[in-house]
């Protein structure tokens, strides 16, 4: 498990320097953010697999998407980081976390994938889920990159992160063996659609906010 938190942590580092280059957060409360943020992102995916099992053994992502807000906004206050700042941070953190743990889950074999009717010689073909979310998360994170240096003041990353990750994974759910608790839908379906439904929410109270300005 440390191997692949110091990948993330390097990543992020990487990222945030290039950014902070516009955004001249001090870097020992840009470093501290880093640390504090991965650390929190952590304790967060075992908070959502505690509402979702009753137990902290495993993870659920979504913990981290949901409650990272809220360390972003007790850490802006405490250190006078403007927020935005901070929420453009997470939405990059949040893809590089998803792409380096779902590498993780292709080698240690969890959070595997439907049988697909397409039959080889070997039998049914498994969709590899792992993979697929893998390779989503890097398309998410070229998307924020690309947006970012399009207006590089920009203020929503986060909740655009939200909306896009959101329908992104409501569909790769779909392919994934998990066990659904209404309908056809699992528990990763309707955290999907909890996260656009913040993140349209986020962008409209966004929008009414700059009129009024």
């Amino acid at each position: 498990m440390f191997k692949y938190l110091l990948m993330i942590f390097l990543v992020f580092c990487i990222v945030c320097i290039i950014l902070n280059k516009l955004y001249k957060i001090h870097y020992f409360k840009l470093l501290l953010f880093i640390v504090l943020s991965i650390i929190y992102g952590i304790l967060s995916t075992k908070i959502m697999s505690w509402i979702e099992s009753g137990n902290f053994t495993g993870t659920s992502f979504y913990g981290a998407i949901f409650l990272i807000p809220i360390f972003v906004l007790i850490f802006s206050m405490i250190f006078k980081v403007e927020n935005w700042k901070l929420f453009n941070l997470s939405a990059f953190l949040g893809m590089i976390t998803s792409a380096v743990m779902k590498y993780r889950c292709f080698l240690y074999g969890c959070c595997g994938g439907k049988k697909v009717p397409i039959v080889t010689e070997y039998g049914y073909l498994t969709f590899p889920s792992q993979i697929a979310e893998m390779i989503f998360a890097i398309i998410v994170f070229i998307i924020l990159t690309i947006l970012f240096f399009r207006k590089k003041e920009r203020k929503d990353l986060y909740p655009i992160m939200m909306i896009i990750y959101g329908v992104g994974r409501f569909i790769l759910n779909s392919y994934r063996l998990v066990k659904p608790v209404f309908g056809f839908m699992a528990l990763g379906h309707l955290w999907s659609i909890l996260s656009v439904f913040i993140g349209v929410v986020w962008l409209l109270l966004m929008s009414v906010n700059c009129k009024n300005i």
